[in-house]
């Protein structure tokens, strides 16, 4: 064999022996990784645990999902007709068709104990698309239930462009209902990795928003707003829903960390404020609303009076 030959070998061997032990190198460093992460969550998990801090059903599988673009959608004149034989009710559909306004003739009454689902099924005579919103949340200091639109299997937070609100009385009667309607989502084909829920529920440590003791009852995964762009899209970001002592929810956008404001107290008085300024504009079609601003105006009173206490 000739001694270039001989040198090629060499060459081709020493070759193949770099790039075995750069995978080598790659594998280790990549399990080294994801063992300092699993210890980071492990040591956060001690800690919220020492903390007195109990997280009940901690999804498994880590979840990847995708951003979804949304812009509002406005009722019909179909949909009009069918709001006007919907039972007992007066309604009105305002905003340029976006927002409808109902008074129920005779309050829905709510039993004491009722399930999700139960709730579901009594509001649904009621309302146009039914299908197309959960059960969200029930405040039951303020008398406010929200129902959430179902967008990519997962709800919409708090969005005001896609929302139904149940307006109570001091009766645990339903007398009033806001709807509105987002339009088909736009999904985008990337997915992105989602941030562990015990990562979540840390955030929530850190920014001292759950405190010793505390119990996170549920976990979930649904969407909140990132980005309206200037056409009137909206841009969703998926977001942990957070569930604390069964009473409290909170929002941790799930790509980033960032805790969005909690609460539905600003949402409220916004949604208070611009219905207000709706029902108080001249309107011969709408004879009900003298009693309709009455009731928002004491919400309002009532909404003020819990943050001066604060």
């Amino acid at each position: 064999m000739q001694w270039s030959q001989i040198k090629t070998l060499f060459i081709l061997c020493f070759l193949i022996l770099d790039i075995y032990l750069i995978f080598q190198f790659i594998e280790k460093q990549q399990a080294a990784n994801i063992g300092l992460l699993e210890r980071e969550e492990i040591t956060l998990e001690q800690q919220l645990k020492d903390d007195d801090i109990t997280i009940e059903n901690i999804p498994e599988q880590r979840v990847e999902e995708s951003f979804i673009k949304i812009r509002q959608k406005a009722f019909t004149k179909e949909d009009r007709n069918r709001l006007a034989k919907l039972p007992n009710q007066e309604a009105v559909v305002m905003n340029e068709n976006h927002l409808i306004i109902s008074q129920f003739k005779e309050p829905i009454d709510l039993p004491d104990k009722v399930t999700e689902e139960q709730l579901q099924e009594i509001i649904h005579p009621y309302i146009l698309y039914g299908d197309e919103y959960r059960f969200g949340e029930w405040n039951k200091e303020k008398n406010v239930i929200y129902f959430f639109p179902i967008k990519n299997g997962r709800p919409v937070y708090f969005n005001p462009s896609g929302i139904i609100v149940f307006y109570l009385n001091d009766k645990n009667k339903i007398v009033l209902y806001t709807q509105t309607r987002l339009d088909k989502a736009e999904i985008n084909s990337e997915k992105k990795p989602l941030i562990h829920p015990v990562e979540a529920v840390g955030r929530l440590y850190n920014n001292q928003l759950i405190a010793s003791g505390d119990t996170v009852n549920k976990l979930t995964v649904g969407y909140q707003t990132a980005v309206p762009l200037s056409d009137g899209v909206q841009v969703f970001v998926p977001t942990w829903k957070i569930t604390v002592n069964k009473e409290k929810s909170f929002y941790v956008n799930a790509t980033e960390g960032v805790v969005f404001p909690s609460g539905d107290e600003d949402f409220l008085a916004e949604q208070l404020s611009n219905l207000l300024n709706r029902m108080n504009l001249p309107n011969k079609n709408v004879t009900w609303k003298t009693t309709v601003i009455d009731m928002l105006e004491s919400k309002m009173r009532d909404l003020k009076k819990r943050s001066e206490t604060k």
